[in-house]
Parts: C-alpha cells; sequence; structure tokens
C-alpha cells in the first residue's frame, strides 16, 4: 500500500509540472515520484563513490596532486602541474 506524502510547490514549478504533464500525457504525480526515485538513486550512488574514496584514503589507497598530474600528462592530457 502506498502512502500518500503533500508536497507544496512554488506556483511557477506546479505550472511546469502541469505543462510536462499534459506533454507527455502523464499525472502530476507520475512525474514526481519519477523524479523522487530517480534523485534517490543518484543520490545513493554519489554517496558510494565518496565512501569508496574514503575507504581507499583510508587504507593507504592514494596518490598526491602532483602525481595525479604526472600520470595525466603521460597519457597525452594537458594537466596542470
Amino acid at each position: 500500500m502506498q502512502a500518500a506524502t503533500t508536497v507544496r510547490f512554488a506556483p511557477e514549478i506546479r505550472a511546469r509540472l502541469d505543462k510536462m504533464a499534459e506533454q507527455i500525457d502523464r499525472p502530476r504525480a507520475w512525474i514526481i515520484k519519477e523524479a523522487v526515485a530517480q534523485y534517490l538513486e543518484r543520490e545513493a550512488w554519489l554517496l558510494a563513490e565518496v565512501q569508496k574514496g574514503i575507504d581507499d584514503m583510508e587504507a593507504g589507497r592514494e596518490i598526491s596532486h602532483e602525481e595525479m598530474g604526472a600520470r595525466l600528462r603521460a597519457k597525452g592530457f594537458n594537466a596542470a602541474s
């Protein structure tokens, strides 16, 4: 069973939602649910990637800024020193 949640939007956002709902022939609620689902997926991915970086640093798997620049230059990138 789905639970209801109330969300308040500025009039211009609601107007944009309504316009898009009409354009894609979907209810406003569908667009909001889809947007929230995509946001949560993207943020979960980002947090997991940040945690991987933290884990690498804590395990000593890191390189200096200078070393990264050298690696990029060796691959042909125009990296600042």
